[in-house]
């Protein structure tokens, strides 16, 4: 819910239902073999993740080589071939702002970082999960809630990503 109150799971499933996947998860034809990505701005608990003090590694590339031009989903770029079967559970990406368990912190004014970030991070011409790492990459690092209540002030927050993609997605401009 964009106002940041609760959902129950019924309200979700009708959601679904509504872009044409019915109660047992099938997927309507339009949807097959076609990406399916969701953004989801949730709690998922309400656990707090305090953190914990590491020393990251020296590396802090995050930004590789932009793909050869014209590849990309609907490209024909990567295996190609006779009609085949695929998997119904394919071609899913889920972006959750946070574990199982664990709470989901949002700014009142600013809204969800991950979401703002997302937005803010020029991911023109890059692949998704390599923008999505760069994603969790800053909210991990940069992030730590601020309520004015010692008791939940000083948290931590790690979006999780499941992909169940079956080809690179790159965004164009």
């Amino acid at each position: 819910d964009p106002r940041g109150s609760d959902v129950d799971a019924s309200s979700i499933e009708n959601s679904f239902r509504r872009l044409g996947f019915d109660s047992t998860g099938t997927l309507a034809k339009l949807w097959l073999a076609k990406p399916k990505l969701f953004f989801i701005q949730a709690c998922r608990g309400d656990n707090f993740d305090r953190g914990v003090e590491v020393t990251d590694g020296e590396d802090d590339t995050l930004v590789g080589p932009l793909p050869p031009a014209g590849v990309g989903v609907g490209s024909g770029a990567g295996i190609s071939g006779p009609r085949s079967r695929v998997p119904l559970e394919s071609d899913f990406f889920f972006f959750y702002s946070t574990p199982p368990g664990y709470f989901s912190w949002r700014n009142s004014h600013r809204g969800q970082l991950q979401l703002t970030l997302l937005l803010w991070i020029p991911g023109d011409r890059m692949e998704l999960q390599h923008l999505m790492l760069m994603v969790q990459r800053l909210v991990s690092s940069a992030y730590a809630s601020d309520t004015g209540d010692p008791k939940s002030t000083g948290m931590k927050q790690m979006p999780v990503t499941v992909s169940q993609l079956r080809k690179l997605l790159y965004f164009r401009p």
